[in-house]
């Protein structure tokens, strides 16, 4: 027996437009149909009504930190030992509900100790935990003293970078990231720093594509972003000074752009600003203009983009990758393709769009559904009422009738979206 969904809309993630009266049939953990409502039958199948509301393919966010929870205090030197171990897992399991609570089914998780990312992700896969499947790159590679240092490989020489990306492959990460710039949040790291040349770079690459899988690059300033770009990294994170020279070449080189734009919406203007440090925030500041502006030539220009959202910097809480489609959506893309950045191009960076990313027969059942149409207003996809994962009901709201295991997740209404949006100078 199948479970049935019957909606007003479906967006399946290739079609340009919603499809009417949309019809999704899932038989175990895999899409068995999905089209038109006259194309199938209800014969032997659960069915859930959907009458007033739209389905989506599970959301993804390319670029989280399940470690971290969005604390606005930063330490600038970070604790150590098995009480920060015991935190950061207690904090990993609740971000994980809470990245289901908003749709998001799917997470690249850029940034977090080896042991335990690759537990959670374990867990989760078994089923033991629940939580959005995990595309983890575990420890970052950096400089001595570079930013993020406190939890990643310290490598100054081709050589350092090398043997750290075999360590990581070795004990299974499903990508490398690599700090090509300093950052915000590292208190002695500035985000004009170039950390790695582009033979450093490249080795991380070659490593990398050895095992079929990717690079992922922290970059701030155009040196950091152009070096990596040359060296062949297949996504740019945060790519706050990109210009026009940058994006030409991430457009010959096919690389992407995930540009984590949302925080700046939770930091600005939130009453409790001065929580953050301020040597994180002076830094913060001369970043927030460039971002913006960088990314809105880049969607201009047709860079590949795929949404993220940095969770668990200061005020960035987990499941809000939303908050960043609309954001693009803000900056000149269209709906529908902003909605792509956190579906379909989202699972074309992460190499799980075999399985996820659209709604077609055959891959695995990863479906929100929403009030409304999101392409009337991309607000109606921040509060799903019903969220399937692996072919499984793990968030249901009450206004729905939908079978669901005992410890299913009860969704409802979510406050805190942001009230500010950056205005162009």
């Amino acid at each position: 027996m199948g479970l049935l969904l019957r909606s007003r809309y479906l967006l399946d993630g290739l079609n340009d437009s919603a499809i009417e009266h949309g019809v999704l049939l899932i038989e175990n953990d895999r899409i068995a149909y999905v089209g038109g409502g006259d194309g199938i039958s209800g014969t032997g199948h659960v069915t859930v009504e959907l009458p007033e509301h739209t389905l989506c393919p599970g959301l993804i966010d390319a670029h989280v930190h399940l470690t971290s929870d969005g604390t606005p205090e930063r330490e600038v030197v970070q604790p150590t030992g098995e009480a920060r171990y015991q935190a950061q897992l207690l904090r990993a399991v609740r971000n994980m509900q809470a990245s289901l609570l908003g749709g998001v089914t799917t997470v690249r998780d850029l940034g977090a100790p080896n042991d335990l990312i690759f537990t959670l992700r374990q867990a989760e896969r078994s089923g033991a935990l629940l939580g959005p499947r995990i595309v983890a790159s575990g420890a970052n590679i950096t400089t001595t003293g570079g930013h993020g240092w406190s939890g990643g490989h310290e490598c100054d020489t081709a050589d350092e970078v090398r043997k750290a990306c075999r360590v990581q492959l070795k004990l299974g990460v499903d990508l490398i990231k690599i700090m090509s710039s300093g950052g915000v949040f590292t208190a002695l790291s500035r985000s004009s720093n170039c950390q790695f040349s582009v033979d450093e770079l490249r080795e991380a690459v070659v490593e990398a594509e050895k095992m079929g899988k990717r690079v992922a690059t922290h970059a701030h300033s155009k040196d950091a972003i152009k070096s990596s770009i040359m060296a062949g990294i297949h996504s740019i994170d945060h790519g706050i000074f990109l210009d026009d020279e940058c994006i030409g070449l991430m457009l010959e080189r096919g690389t992407y752009l995930v540009p984590t734009l949302a925080p700046h919406t939770y930091i600005w203007g939130n009453p409790e600003i001065r929580r953050i440090p301020q040597v994180f925030l002076e830094k913060a500041a001369l970043i927030r203009e460039p971002n913006f502006q960088g990314a809105r030539r880049a969607i201009e220009r047709g860079v590949k983009i795929a949404a993220g959202t940095d969770s668990g910097i200061p005020f960035m809480t987990h499941g809000r990758v939303v908050s960043e489609v609309e954001t693009l959506a803000y900056l000149g893309m269209k709906p529908l393709e902003a909605i792509r950045t956190a579906t379909r191009y989202a699972s074309e960076l992460l190499q799980v769009d075999d399985r996820v990313g659209t709604l077609e027969a055959g891959k695995v059942a990863d479906v929100i559904a929403v009030h409304g149409n999101p392409l009337d207003r991309l607000e109606h996809l921040r509060n799903p009422v019903l969220v399937i994962h692996d072919g499984r009901v793990v968030g249901v709201h009450r206004s729905v009738d939908a079978p669901h295991e005992p410890g299913a997740l009860s969704l409802g209404d979510r406050g805190g979206w942001p009230g500010w949006r950056w205005q162009a100078a």
